[in-house]
């Protein structure tokens, strides 16, 4: 599936004006199975990255993908009485 979204991901890293990511964290909300924090990491390596989604299947796959890249793939955190609101 992956490779469908290489196009699409190749217009993204068009649009990404910093050449030299390596001082900086790069966070994925929504990140599936981690295809394009791999992807990013190969063609512009960066200090590390977080990946977040809701799929706990999801998560489970893009920590195995991962190797030893410097990713932390996780669900959100979910607290009782917490509210949070992206915009």
């Amino acid at each position: 599936m992956e490779d469908m979204h290489l196009r699409f991901w190749h217009k993204i890293l068009d649009m990404v004006t910093e050449k030299d990511l390596s001082s900086y964290s790069v966070l994925d909300l929504g990140c599936n199975q981690g295809g394009f924090l791999r992807y990013l990491y190969g063609q512009r390596p960066f200090k590390n990255g977080i990946g977040v989604d809701l799929a706990r299947q999801s998560v489970e796959v893009a920590n195995q993908r991962k190797g030893s890249l410097p990713f932390i793939m996780r669900q959100p955190l979910r607290r009782k009485n917490l509210r949070t609101t992206l915009i």
